[in-house]
């Protein structure tokens, strides 16, 4: 998971947490919170070739949330579809999940 809690471990640990992920050999999948998504270091995780090329379909996890709670709750979220539809390469499948 590519949040708060993962990045400041790996700061503390030096370890380069961007470059593992963008070399898409130590994880299959990579979860990465809304406050993170708009974030330089993700910016270049998306940017990158092996990464891109290794991109098998994003996902929303508890999509209703979007809409339930929206800005009010995690400002955030309204970033979510247009990272989606502008980052990932286009022949990444998108799918949203909820309970």
């Amino acid at each position: 998971t590519y949040c708060h809690e993962t990045v400041t471990d790996a700061r503390k640990n030096k370890l380069n947490l961007v470059q593992i992920i963008e070399e898409c050999k130590t994880y299959s999948i990579v979860c990465v919170d809304p406050e993170h998504l708009l974030n330089m270091s993700w910016r270049q995780i998306v940017a990158s070739d092996t990464f891109r090329a290794n991109v098998v379909y994003g996902c929303i996890d508890e999509v209703h949330l979007v809409n339930e709670w929206g800005e009010s709750f995690r400002p955030q979220f309204k970033h979510i579809g247009a990272f989606l539809r502008g980052r990932p390469p286009s022949s990444v499948s998108i799918m949203g999940l909820s309970a």
